[in-house]
């Protein structure tokens, strides 16, 4: 190939370290034949505490000396890697024909051979692979920089080279995309689809995601920058949470009063439930309770915008503890002990 620039020792330990320092210790290495004299390897990083997901990087895809745009040639845009990150519970099965487990490979494949026609493969790009991702929901792909990570895990810098463009290698990650929002790329931009996303959006692969840009989602985006007040008023209301609305499970069977109050370092942040109290209810379906993480201060507090009303089921799925208290009287609180990571009852 004449576009094939096979990566030095020095390149190769750079990369090698580049892939362990920001994605993880390397489990597994599979090796995936191009063709009879390209093959390029897919580095398998298992889920962690940290990082409860695989992380699937390739290998020698960096090798190929892809033909940019002649105003781009001297920026390090020639050379890239291309990662996936899969459910924890992934199914790795070589021997399987079930589609859905079989297209991470196949996709990685597919794009390395775009590279070999010749095809620049760079951030923002976009195409419909409705072969390879039959069996998945969604049949498009999008290459963006690591998603949710620090700009530098998208770059691996080489030793300086004499030639320009060569001193480093991007690394873009796959997000599949619906055929609409692919749709939707191709006639905006990039930078246009991504607004259609939530704020905290899982660049891990999830075969049934909402799809950001079909009629009906459009539609309850539009609902959902507005909340109706006790007077019937329509406000903005903008907040989206840390566990997107299709991610919650039904965790509690309790009716009415369902209704609690959280603040937003809980359920827009992530962060641990530290501190839950009973109160008299405000409403009929209000329960009484309150969630904090602990650390609010006061004039946090003081900020009504900070703090919203959810179901109970809903803050239970941000912390499970809280469950088994749920039944305590009004008047009642508990703290989170930091050692034992438990709740205890405040006297």
């Amino acid at each position: 190939m004449k576009n094939f620039k096979a990566y030095s020792e020095a390149q190769i330990k750079a990369l090698d370290n580049h892939i362990a320092d920001k994605f993880g210790v390397v489990d597994s290495v599979k090796t995936i034949e191009i063709s009879d004299t390209f093959s390029i390897d897919v580095k398998i990083i298992k889920p962690t505490s940290r990082k409860n997901f695989y992380t699937l990087v390739s290998f020698g895809l960096g090798q190929l000396d892809m033909d940019v745009s002649k105003d781009m040639s001297r920026a390090p845009l020639k050379r890239a890697e291309i990662m996936l990150t899969l459910p924890a519970d992934w199914f790795f099965d070589s021997a399987s024909d079930d589609a859905l487990q079989a297209f991470p490979f196949a996709l990685i494949t597919a794009l390395v051979k775009l590279a070999v026609s010749g095809v620049w493969l760079k951030s923002g790009f976009g195409k419909s692979f409705d072969d390879v991702l039959s069996g998945i929901n969604q049949h498009g792909v999008w290459l963006v920089r690591p998603f949710d990570m620090p700009l530098e895990f998208g770059i691996c810098q080489f030793p300086k080279s004499f030639f320009a463009g060569e001193d480093a290698v991007n690394i873009y990650q796959i997000i599949t995309l619906y055929d609409e929002e692919l749709k939707y790329k191709s006639e905006n931009t990039s930078d246009l689809l991504l607004r259609r996303f939530p704020d905290i959006f899982s660049h891990v692969f999830d075969n049934d995601r909402p799809n950001y840009c079909s009629k009906d989602e459009i539609e309850r985006q539009k609902q959902s920058f507005y909340s109706t007040d006790e007077y019937g008023e329509q406000k903005p209301c903008a907040k989206k949470l840390f566990i997107p609305e299709h991610k919650i499970k039904k965790l509690l069977t309790v009716t009415e009063p369902y209704e609690c109050f959280a603040t937003d370092e809980i359920t827009v942040k992530g962060k641990p439930i530290g501190y839950m109290y009973r109160e008299e209810a405000e409403s009929e379906f209000d329960s009484g309770w309150r969630f904090l993480t602990g650390y609010e201060s006061d004039e946090y507090m003081a900020n009504s915008g900070n703090i919203g009303a959810y179901p109970l089921n809903t803050v239970a799925n941000f912390d499970n503890d809280i469950i088994s208290h749920l039944e305590a009287p009004v008047g009642s609180a508990f703290v989170r002990d930091d050692n034992t990571d438990k709740f205890f009852e405040e006297s």
